[in-house]
């Protein structure tokens, strides 16, 4: 008899860790994401800063030159705000990133992030591109003018394009959100603001 009520007991844990999994999966959705900030901009192994002075001009200049990658990475900060009383959790993420209409990032983030109910956190998305691969392509000139405004010598802004899926897990069990959660904003090296945010 003892062993029935602690099978039965297991069972209910089981079924009511599954509501609360759904639960924070659904808060997920609801949340509102905005733009926030870029930070930890680098080319190249440069800091933006030292690609404004002629040392780093010129070592930029000589590594697009050679056969040699031309990394570029940036975090993007996502303001995500949660209207819900339930926590909002998620286990991991997929994302793509696409910079003027140009998609440069595929990837995923395996750190796990939630954020309680009626509050908001910090979601970044570190973004790791090589230049000189997207410099080959048809997009060139696009690319070129999204790389100098990353690195605050242009004041035309770049429109990102950021989407977001989502995975939570139950039991063994993975399940990713079917859709993307979409967000777009421009960006320029002086002045950036968000544009829009959709659910």
């Amino acid at each position: 008899m003892k062993k029935k009520f602690l099978l039965a007991g297991a069972i209910v844990l089981a079924v009511l860790s599954g509501c609360t999994v759904l639960q924070q999966a659904i808060a997920m959705k609801d949340c509102k994401y905005a733009y926030s900030s870029m930070s930890d901009i680098t080319f190249m192994d440069m800091k933006t800063s030292e690609l404004a002075t002629f040392t780093g001009a010129a070592k930029l200049a000589m590594g697009l030159l050679g056969n040699s990658p031309a990394p570029l990475g940036f975090t993007v900060h996502l303001n995500v705000t949660n209207p819900n009383q339930t926590t909002a959790a998620m286990e991991s993420l997929y994302y793509k990133v696409s910079l003027d209409s140009v998609e440069v990032a595929d990837g995923a983030s395996t750190e796990p992030f939630s954020v309680a109910g009626g509050s908001q956190a910090d979601l970044p998305l570190k973004i790791n591109v090589d230049v000189k691969n997207l410099l080959q392509s048809d997009k060139r000139a696009t690319i070129t003018k999204v790389v100098r405004n990353l690195v605050g010598v242009s004041d035309e802004p770049t429109m990102v394009n950021v989407q977001l899926k989502p995975t939570i897990r139950m039991g063994n069990a993975q399940l990713t959100s079917p859709v993307y959660i979409p967000i777009s904003f421009e960006y320029s090296g002086k002045k950036s603001n968000n544009v829009t945010a959709m659910n």
